[in-house]
C-alpha cells in the first residue's frame, strides 16, 4: 500500500458504513427485484400498503448486522479475505435472516415456504455486506505489522512482482554462495585434524 496506512480503529468504522451500505442496498434490490415479484402475494399483511415501512428501525436493524460482521472479521483474519467475506457472511446472514424468519414462520399466519424461502434471499446482504468488509480489513500478509525489515520489504514488494523477482535471484545468488563457503569450510576442518 503506498503512502500512509489507514489506522486499525478508522479502517473498522469505515469498514462498517461500507458494508452497511451495500447490506442495504442489495437487500433492497433484492426485495424488490426478486423477493416481492415472486413471495409479495403470499405475505400482503407484513407490510400493508397504507403503512409502509419504518426506515429509521430498518437501518438500525442492518447496521447492527454490519457491526456483527466487522466485529467477527476483526476477531480472525486467519483466512483468505474472499473465503472469510463468504463464510461470515452466510453464518451472520443465516442466523440474521434465516433463523428469525423460521422463528416468525412458527407463530405466524404467513405463508411459511414463502417467508423461509424469502428470509433465505436477504442472506444475499450480508454476503454482500461481508465481502466488502473483508475486503477494507484484509492484511497484505498474517502478521498484523511489519515485524522485520524483510516484512516490510515485501510488502513493499506485494505489487511489483518484477521487484519481487530480482530480489529473490539476488537471494538465491547469496544462498549458492553461502553454501559454496559452507562446503568449503567443511572440507577445510574434515582434512585438517581440530588443533588447540
Amino acid at each position: 500500500m503506498n503512502g500512509t496506512p489507514i489506522p486499525e480503529p478508522a479502517r473498522f468504522v469505515i469498514a462498517v458504513v461500507a458494508g452497511f451500505a451495500v447490506m442495504f442496498v442489495v437487500n433492497a434490490v433484492a426485495a424488490v427485484a426478486v423477493i416481492d415479484p415472486l413471495f409479495g402475494d403470499d405475505y400482503p399483511e407484513v407490510v400493508p400498503d397504507d403503512v409502509g415501512l419504518e426506515l429509521p428501525l430498518l437501518a438500525t436493524g442492518y447496521a447492527v448486522i454490519a457491526l456483527a460482521l466487522a466485529w467477527f472479521h476483526h476477531r480472525d483474519r486467519s483466512l483468505d479475505w474472499r473465503r472469510r467475506g463468504i463464510g461470515i457472511g452466510l453464518a451472520v446472514g443465516l442466523a440474521a435472516f434465516g433463523g428469525v424468519h423460521l422463528v416468525q414462520a412458527g407463530y405466524t399466519t404467513i405463508d411459511d415456504t414463502a417467508w423461509i424461502l424469502s428470509g433465505l434471499g436477504d442472506v444475499a446482504g450480508p454476503v454482500a455486506g461481508s465481502l466488502t468488509i473483508a475486503y477494507l480489513t484484509r492484511r497484505p500478509h498474517a502478521s498484523p505489522a511489519p515485524m522485520s525489515r524483510i516484512d516490510a520489504d515485501l510488502d513493499r514488494l506485494g505489487d511489483h512482482p518484477e521487484e519481487l523477482r530480482a530480489d529473490i535471484a539476488r537471494l538465491e545468488a547469496v544462498a549458492v554462495s553461502i553454501d559454496h563457503h559452507l562446503t568449503r569450510l567443511r572440507r577445510a576442518t574434515v582434512d585438517e585434524p581440530p588443533t588447540r
